[in-house]
């Protein structure tokens, strides 16, 4: 599906669907560190627009302690009260997402609405990168 116009959010969207059921979106992100930290929120009202049933995921390139993360991050911080407000539940794997030389954090997450089935997550120690991959099932 085409996205709505976004200025910090690099994002690819695809509807799901199911019969009987209301429509979903699945909607995969990644937010570049340098982005302006003002715009994404306004990004993601957009994207969370796309269907009742929302699950924004990827990498957001925010920390919080909420997600196992040693430091609030100035965006992790705004990330978290935009997920209050509008009543979004964050889900991250217990594990971190990205290995740094002196730190770990997890900074793939993903935000979801109205979505009502059974789900994991899991970071995969798999490849040699300083990002692990990560399984939603």
């Amino acid at each position: 599906m085409p996205h709505p116009p976004l200025q910090a959010i690099e994002t690819t969207i695809v509807i799901l669907t199911p019969p009987e059921r209301n429509p979903i979106s699945i909607i995969s992100v990644a937010i570049p560190p340098k982005s302006n930290k003002h715009l994404f929120t306004i990004d993601l009202e957009n994207l969370l627009q796309t269907s009742s049933n929302c699950v924004v995921f990827g990498n957001f390139n925010f920390t919080h302690n909420v997600w196992n993360c040693k430091v609030n991050s100035n965006r992790g911080v705004r990330l978290l009260n935009f997920a209050h407000i509008l009543n979004l539940n964050i889900a991250f794997p217990e594990t971190p997402t990205r290995i740094g030389i002196n730190s770990a954090n997890t900074i793939d997450i993903a935000l979801i609405r109205h979505f009502y089935f059974p789900f994991s997550i899991f970071s995969l120690q798999e490849l040699s990168s300083d990002y692990n991959p990560v399984y939603y099932k």
